[in-house]
């Protein structure tokens, strides 16, 4: 061999040496998370890595790294000894066997330079839990004048912490509907947490519109909640003498207990004469009667004990009765 084939290979050698990992012809993602993931129900996904030298590249291995590797592995591996043109695919699977996060490090190696993707994921026993209440929102009948807004809460039941992403309205009619406040939009809601938001019913077109509170999750499917109302034309408003007048809705909304009293809010589409109980091991501990009008009327009941309550409100116009129940738990 001839002093210039010497120096030719030895030159070739010392650029070899002095290519950096990730810096060569090996291109993929630089991390991937994986979804909320219960533990016994492995969740998977694949990669895929090109090859940018020419005119081939060859994949020399893949491989797992990292303290925590164990709850990863490659269940699919299209990469190692080919010679690739194109691109080639990685299956990783991650198998959780506690709850908590997760990390390890997926390297592709090729003739001329790796790739480093970093993994996440977190394990669970329950699985991303969001429940939110109510299940469904529904404004009943709303006129142009009248405010129509309602407090929607989302609650963590699992055991680990879940992002929310974003807060948004879907739906053709989603013009009717608006996020007034959003505690919940870009947080993230530990186990046994929650956040509220508010939503604001717009007067639109008369008629009903419909549409979906859509919350984006981050590991976890999105949650969508169904939003309605009934924007009613002024003449729905005739004097309550006239017998035509239809009475369509009485409801109790937004129910809570904090701060050892009650706040509700009693919705009514015509004005009515109310009665309202609250009742704490089947004995009245309070009662109002008070006229109300159209809309939603806001009333506290202070000064209450820690403990369980049951309200009863009963409306009242001419010969037409209307009952709405429920219960909250009172705290400090």
């Amino acid at each position: 061999m001839n002093v210039r084939l010497h120096l030719g290979l030895a030159l070739a050698l010392v650029a070899a040496m002095a290519l950096p990992a990730g810096a060569g012809a090996v291109t993929g993602p630089a991390a991937h998370a994986f979804p909320i993931t219960t533990i016994g129900s492995p969740s998977s996904a694949t990669l895929i890595f090109s090859a940018q030298s020419a005119p081939t590249e060859l994949m020399q291995s893949v491989q797992l790294s990292g303290p925590q590797s164990a709850s990863f592995a490659v269940i699919g591996d299209r990469c190692t000894g080919q010679v690739v043109t194109g691109t080639c695919e990685v299956t990783v699977a991650f198998a959780p066997t506690s709850v908590g996060t997760a990390a390890a490090t997926l390297r592709v190696v090729g003739d001329a330079g790796t790739q480093d993707v970093a993994l996440t994921a977190t394990g669970s026993m329950t699985g991303a839990k969001l429940v939110v209440a109510p299940a469904a929102v529904d404004f009943g009948d709303v006129y142009q004048w009248s405010a129509a807004v309602w407090t929607v809460t989302v609650t963590n039941g699992g055991d680990v912490p879940v992002s929310i992403q974003g807060i948004g309205v879907t739906g053709a009619q989603a013009s009717a509907f608006a996020i007034e406040a959003d505690g919940c939009g870009a947080q993230t809601v530990a186990p046994g947490g929650s956040c509220s938001l508010a939503v604001r019913f717009v007067p639109g077109a008369f008629g009903p519109s419909s549409a979906q509170l859509h919350l984006t999750l981050d590991g976890a499917p999105a949650i969508d909640v169904s939003v309605r109302g009934s924007l009613v034309r002024p003449y729905a408003l005739a004097p309550s003498y006239l017998p035509s007048q239809t009475w369509t809705s009485f409801k109790l909304r937004s129910v809570s207990g904090k701060h050892r009293q009650i706040k509700l809010r009693i919705y009514t589409s015509l004005s009515a004469h109310v009665r309202l109980t609250v009742a704490r091991k089947g004995r009245v501990v309070a009662a109002l009667k008070r006229d109300l009008y159209l809309g939603s009327t806001a009333v506290k009941v202070r000064g209450l004990r820690i403990g369980r309550y049951v309200i009863k409100a009963k409306g009242a116009r001419k010969d037409e009765v209307r009952t709405a129940h429920a219960s909250v738990t009172v705290t400090r």
